[in-house]
């Protein structure tokens, strides 16, 4: 692993793991919305070899913390051929072994934090090892403060945030379940956390992992509500950063989708008087 320009972080940081360029906008506006709602914590940008040397000058001239990682894979299992994008998920995982940071919130590069999400730093995780967001509740009003009970199913665990406390030990863990023959996860990363974590990981409400989907009436509209979600995902293809045209014209029409384009074209519209390409 490759150290760049960390030395001056705190001990308690958001990560995003990026592995193409196809992802950089994504990584942009999330830490630019970071610093909008007032985070006190720093984004660190990890990456593998397959990002461009011009997407890391990208980050390095926004001075967003960069860190190389290699590649982390089972020994043994299926190619997720009808969706290569799985094949990178493993790689997530190396969160786990930074042990230079006593508290990491792991967020997937394609979020939009609405609000302020500071007390995930702070969040007990004495007994359980790590958090995740489940996928159900039961009340609605409810759902904006408590996770759903994880006891309903294997696949409630989504690993879009993550918080965790980095271990060495736990690192050892989940290298040894992922590299076990036969492994066949149809979400990698994540089923393999609810495996190793079995009754152990703590499920956090839906409000820092929104999928966007739930926004459907005819999925969890009665769940949603505007006021309360801290942090959209922006989960399944195209991504809103797809649906720019070469002249910054957006071309979608779902309004959940504006909300991430209006954030971006608020951060180029501040960077372009900062001088910043």
């Amino acid at each position: 692993m490759v150290s760049e320009n960390t030395a001056a972080l705190p001990p308690k940081v958001w990560a995003t793991l990026v592995t193409n360029d196809d992802y950089l906008k994504g990584v942009l506006a999330l830490n630019y919305r970071l610093r909008c709602v007032k985070s006190k914590y720093p984004l660190l940008v990890l990456y593998t070899s397959t990002l461009s040397q011009a997407s890391v000058d990208c980050l390095k001239r926004r001075s967003i913390a960069t860190f190389q990682v290699p590649k982390l894979a089972p020994t043994t299992a299926k190619e997720y051929t009808d969706d290569p994008r799985f094949n990178e998920c493993w790689t997530k995982l190396i969160a786990f072994s930074l042990t230079d940071y006593s508290r990491i919130v792991l967020l997937d590069s394609d979020m939009l934090p609405l609000q302020n999400m500071d007390e995930l730093m702070d969040l007990d995780l004495d007994l359980p090892a790590v958090s995740g967001s489940g996928d159900a509740h039961a009340s609605p009003e409810v759902a904006q403060t408590t996770g759903a009970d994880i006891s309903t199913g294997l696949g409630k665990l989504n690993s879009g945030l993550l918080v965790i406390n980095p271990s060495k030990a736990i690192f050892d863990q989940i290298v040894t379940k992922m590299n076990e023959a036969g492994l066949d996860y149809q979400f990698p990363d994540q089923d393999l956390l609810a495996d190793v974590f079995k009754g152990r990981w703590v499920a956090l409400p839906y409000i820092y992992n929104a999928l966007k989907t739930m926004r459907e009436p005819a999925v969890h509209g009665a769940i949603w509500r505007d006021d309360k979600v801290k942090n959209v995902h922006y989960i399944l293809s195209p991504k809103p950063w797809d649906e720019l045209g070469p002249d910054g014209t957006w071309k979608g029409d779902k309004p959940i989708h504006k909300w991430w384009i209006d954030a971006y074209k608020s951060m180029r519209a501040e960077e372009k008087t900062l001088g910043v390409s």
